[in-house]
């Protein structure tokens, strides 16, 4: 298994860490999710870590169509603290971790600063804008980054996965690290361009299944879009076969 060792303390190793949880409260909060699947990626893209998490509590909702989980799917997966002792293994206080609004996998994986990663590079930070029409600062989502800027399409029908999520997040930072420029224009396109629609949009779901639904998301960030990184059950959002709305042409 790799690690992200280096020869000196000095030098930085980028690395995208992952996490996609289900949901075992009702509330936003981060103890309210169980963490169910990781992946680590490398500054290249390559996955160097997969695992998969078996809860050890109730789960009260898979979120279906986020993770294209749903119940049994995890009962391959190990206990969590054999998934933490490999991901910790393969970290050092060198490590700089690239995501978006990644405190939530922070929290889920128990890493501390110092022990397995130096400091974080958060994306939504990293492209928000300042909007003078409403005079308020826009955050947008990962879907709605990789979508404008990577022509990615992370709302798929099959849900969202750790991995897709770790390898988008580090080709948006490697794209935009060094040219302060096209950074500066990638956050004027996110800006310019409307969000596509969730999945609740796009399958056309009843209003209080998806209240609900976006309730136990809990993963929303202020401003653009909404980022689906969370997990969730059948039972709670059932999975209509609807067939989806068209979507309307991208203009860039």
């Amino acid at each position: 298994m790799q690690t992200f060792k280096t020869a000196s303390n000095h030098d930085e190793v980028l690395v995208s860490i992952d996490v996609e949880s289900v949901a075992i409260g009702f509330t936003h909060a981060t103890d309210d999710r169980y963490p169910v699947t990781v992946s680590v990626v490398n500054d290249e893209c390559q996955v160097v870590y997969e695992g998969m998490i078996k809860p050890n509590v109730t789960v009260v909702s898979y979120l279906t169509l986020l993770t294209g989980l749903k119940q049994g799917d995890l009962d391959r997966g190990e206990a969590l603290e054999e998934v933490l002792q490999k991901v910790h293994a393969l970290l050092s206080p060198n490590v700089v971790l690239v995501g978006q609004s990644p405190k939530s996998d922070v929290k889920w994986l128990q890493l501390k600063q110092g022990v397995h990663y130096k400091r974080v590079i958060d994306l939504s930070e990293m492209f928000k804008i300042y909007n003078p029409k409403y005079r308020t600062t826009n955050y947008f989502s990962l879907a709605h980054e990789a979508d404008v800027l990577l022509g990615i399409d992370l709302n798929s029908s099959t849900g969202h996965n750790a991995t897709q999520d770790a390898k988008t997040s580090m080709q948006l930072y490697q794209k935009y690290k060094n040219n302060e420029n096209d950074l500066k224009l990638a956050r004027l396109h996110l800006l310019a361009n409307r969000p596509r629609p969730t999945p609740a949009k796009v399958y056309n779901y009843r209003a209080s299944e998806f209240n609900h639904y976006i309730t136990l998301q809990g993963c929303s960030v202020p401003g653009s879009g909404t980022e689906n990184r969370g997990s969730g059950t059948e039972t709670t959002v059932p999975v209509l076969e609807l067939e989806p709305k068209r979507k309307e042409p991208r203009f860039r």
